[in-house]
């Protein structure tokens, strides 16, 4: 599909391009490289680091992984998402023209219902998954509806979302307290000594 991509950006645009291949050094990273566009598949979403600079990231294909996007989005983003002044990268999702269709269904899901275009789900991704797994199973018999259903249960401050990132910060706070402990521990042998 990459390479399908890359034939029709070249018979369209006028911008250099380049086909990122898994092991070779990219001419579009290089200072004052004509590069304009990079063209990834699957190999591209684990190992790249593209931060900085104005970017757009293009969709031609959506996972059904929550985490895969969000690796692939973590190639993008990586180091300039939490700095001061640095602009987040705009992610453009390509659609087809069947607006009840699974691939735009799940779009939808992806930018609406979770955010994973706007926000960082990096806690959150394998816990997506697994909410995501059983409606993936059901979409052979039930169709993009088997999602929507699942899509529902997120947004809100009783949606999944929610409860599971309430989760994760509770965890967090006994692994922090966890960590006090045992400095107070370490504290009290030291002063019985």
């Amino acid at each position: 599909l990459a390479q399908h991509l890359a034939i029709k950006l070249e018979l369209l645009l006028e911008y250099p391009q380049e086909l990122y291949q898994p092991g070779h050094p990219l001419m579009y990273l290089k200072p004052g490289s004509p590069i304009r566009i990079l063209i990834c598949d699957k190999s591209g979403e684990d190992g790249l680091n593209l931060h900085g600079g104005l970017r757009l990231a293009v969709h031609y294909g959506l996972p059904r992984s929550c985490s895969r996007i969000e690796q692939r989005l973590g190639r993008l983003n990586r180091y300039s998402a939490n700095l001061k002044g640095v602009k987040p990268v705009q992610s453009l999702i390509l659609k087809n023209h069947a607006d009840c269709g699974l691939r735009n269904v799940w779009a939808r899901i992806l930018k609406d219902y979770i955010g994973v275009f706007n926000n960082t789900i990096a806690s959150l991704q394998f816990v997506l998954d697994d909410y995501l797994e059983n409606a993936w199973q059901n979409v052979y018999q039930e169709g993009p509806v088997a999602l929507e259903r699942v899509a529902r249960e997120f947004p809100g401050e009783q949606g999944i979302l929610a409860n599971e990132t309430h989760k994760i910060n509770m965890q967090e706070k006994l692994l922090a307290m966890d960590d006090e402990i045992a400095e107070a521990a370490i504290f009290a042998q030291q002063i019985s000594a």
